[in-house]
């Protein structure tokens, strides 16, 4: 039975079949996060990235869909989730706020002018960002920029990219403060241009989870082996 509408929750750990142009097998969903999911695999697979492959998902019916993977790190692939089948879903967060690594941006401050009142552009600092959504933005940068709650900010993310942006929230944490801005104006170029680096962070960031969790289950497995290990050595002293 094909499904119209679902929640992205009965989504996750629902059974997966993937269609390659040579194979065909197994796997479940593990994560959901705005235009990506990730496929669990039951077997060893190696996918190409950019291949296109066909999706039937289980969950209360099917969804059948063909997309391609954007990354993939140890039997896990991340893959575009279409816009056709997002509409499909209900109960979606409507902005994701995506922790991202080592990305940094260029801060220029508009400064008006005590005379004239006009404003001007003025690059202060370099800051990192923190977190990053459709719809706002987490930096931090140095106390010397002194901005205020309200001031306008364009923040320069490599050579492509150029965001306007109102200062929302400040936070005075560690050595430099957090300011949460809210993206003003953006045009349908530079939304795409945003889409594409939070998919691409997204990878990143993803990739980086699984090694914690795994890093968290090994030492789980080491913790129990050890304290086995003592047990069983306590029971052999004592009898």
């Amino acid at each position: 039975m094909l499904i119209d509408k679902i929640s992205e929750f009965v989504l996750l750990e629902s059974m997966v079949m993937i269609r390659t142009r040579d194979h065909t097998f197994g796997g479940r969903i593990t994560y959901i996060d705005g235009d990506v999911f990730e496929i669990a695999l039951n077997d060893n697979k190696r996918i190409s990235l950019g291949e296109s492959i066909g999706i039937t998902i289980y969950a209360e019916g099917l969804i059948t869909f063909d997309t391609y993977p954007i990354g993939f790190y140890r039997k896990h692939i991340l893959c575009i989730l279409p816009p056709p089948v997002q509409k499909r879903f209900f109960q979606r967060r409507k902005e994701v706020l995506l922790p991202v690594h080592q990305l940094t941006c260029i801060i220029e401050r508009e400064l008006k002018s005590a005379d004239a009142g006009s404003l001007s552009n003025e690059t202060d600092s370099i800051g990192e960002v923190k977190n990053l959504s459709m719809s706002e933005i987490l930096f931090a940068a140095g106390s010397v920029l002194g901005l205020q709650r309200n001031d306008r900010v364009t923040l320069h993310l490599g050579e492509d990219l150029q965001l306007q942006a109102v200062v929302q929230h400040i936070k005075h944490s560690g050595e430099q403060p957090l300011y949460l801005a809210e993206l003003q104006e953006v045009t349908k170029s530079a939304k795409q241009t945003l889409k594409s680096l939070m998919i691409g962070q997204l990878a990143i960031h993803r990739n980086a989870q699984i090694e914690s969790e795994l890093e968290v289950v090994d030492h789980d497995n080491k913790s129990d082996e050890i304290n086995s290990y003592i047990f069983n050595n306590y029971r052999a002293n004592k009898k």
